[in-house]
């Protein structure tokens, strides 16, 4: 998912997700390194909604969002619905396991 992707209803951006940081102790050897907070936790839900084969009912909710594909006339506006971050990641997750699942079965 691309970083600047909007927030959808559930207000959290893609950047706030990359960019959740803490420094750690290296594990071997002296200094620190940056750790993502957020990643384990995000990939713990997602194990575990893939295992139970369930999606959230909040999460296939979406914000309409008006979008502008030139400023000279309102009729250049359009609306996309977009969809809460989580899902988005989670869905992009499924596709790039079935792709991969289909490129070795196929």
């Amino acid at each position: 998912m691309h970083i600047t992707s909007f927030p959808g209803f559930d207000t959290i951006t893609p950047t706030f997700i990359k960019c959740a940081y803490k420094r750690v102790p290296k594990h071997h050897g002296r200094g620190s390194e940056n750790v993502n907070a957020l990643a384990p936790h995000i990939a713990a839900l997602i194990s575990l909604l893939i295992k139970k084969a369930h999606i959230p009912r909040s999460w296939k909710e979406a914000k309409p969002t008006a979008i502008c594909f030139s400023i000279t006339s309102l009729e250049n506006y359009g609306m996309i619905a977009v969809s809460g971050t989580l899902y988005r990641l989670y869905g992009n997750l499924l596709r790039s396991i079935v792709q991969d699942w289909r490129g070795q079965h196929v």
